[in-house]
């Protein structure tokens, strides 16, 4: 790909073709927006030791709202995987981190960073990061 393009939201974007999808999702809105994660060769040392741009989605975002990737049409777009879809706060903090921290469902052999925790009905959300994942990767 482009080595204009570092961090390959270029590629994606072209590969996914997200201009016409968008297009597709807008209607009767001013605007609609995909927030997402590139994860690439060249960012961050290749922590999800792909071979090229791959394209995560975490949000469908129009003027009104966050909209569940559940109810999302697919096209050929990767959300970010979802672990749990009715989960309970743990007690502690301790517990929150030691739940954060596991294999990530992008690449088996290598730690997630940890996980983001949301309520679209309450439109709250917060990540919890995994101490080992940063430990590992020097963070």
């Amino acid at each position: 790909y482009n080595k204009n393009d570092v961090h390959g939201i270029w590629f994606c974007a072209e590969k996914y073709n997200i201009k016409a999808i968008l297009q597709s999702f807008i209607g009767d809105n001013e605007w609609v927006c995909f927030q997402g994660e590139v994860v690439s060769p060249k960012n961050q040392g290749n922590k999800y030791k792909v071979s090229e741009p791959r394209l995560y989605l975490f949000n469908l975002i129009y003027p009104s709202g966050k909209v569940s990737p559940g109810y999302v049409p697919r096209f050929d777009l990767q959300w970010c995987p979802i672990i749990e879809k009715e989960f309970t706060l743990k007690d502690t903090v301790e517990e929150m981190l030691e739940y954060a921290t596991a294999k990530s469902k992008i690449n088996n052999d290598v730690l997630r960073e940890g996980v983001v925790l949301r309520n679209y009905e309450k439109g709250i959300s917060f990540k919890v990061v995994s101490p080992d994942f940063l430990l590992k990767n020097d963070e």
